[in-house]
């Protein structure tokens, strides 16, 4: 995802609550770390990319919906479950070669059987 796209949808949303950064941030992160994210300079972490989605109670798949969420007709619930997956290999992997390659294989094994099986009923 654009780092200046997803600044710029956190930052609509925070000024949308009518909050300042300072009420965004609360003990989480800092207020200058926010700034570099609304600003694109920074990306957040998973982690940090919840914690602003639940402060701005706004669902993360829409803070990054052009990268998955339209593209993909995924669901919050389903983004979710993707991110802790992710962040479940991350914490699991001794670098980020292993990581990639565990997520390869999971979505191997999850999609591709089911866009095998969504051909197979396609062309029933």
């Amino acid at each position: 995802m654009n780092n200046t796209l997803l600044g710029k949808k956190i930052k609509e949303a925070r000024l949308a609550k009518k909050m300042t950064q300072s009420d965004v941030v609360g003990g989480y992160i800092t207020r200058n770390m926010l700034s570099q994210i609304e600003s694109g300079a920074a990306f957040p972490s998973i982690r940090t990319l919840e914690y602003l989605s639940g402060v701005l109670e706004v669902p993360m798949s829409e803070l990054v919906s052009d990268e998955f969420s339209e593209n993909q007709n995924m669901t919050d619930l389903q983004f979710k479950a993707l991110m802790s997956l992710v962040r479940d290999i991350l914490d699991r992997s001794k670098d980020i070669e292993e990581a990639k390659e565990k997520l390869d294989k999971y979505v191997e094994s999850r999609f591709v059987k089911q866009e095998k099986n969504q051909t197979n009923i396609d062309n029933s």
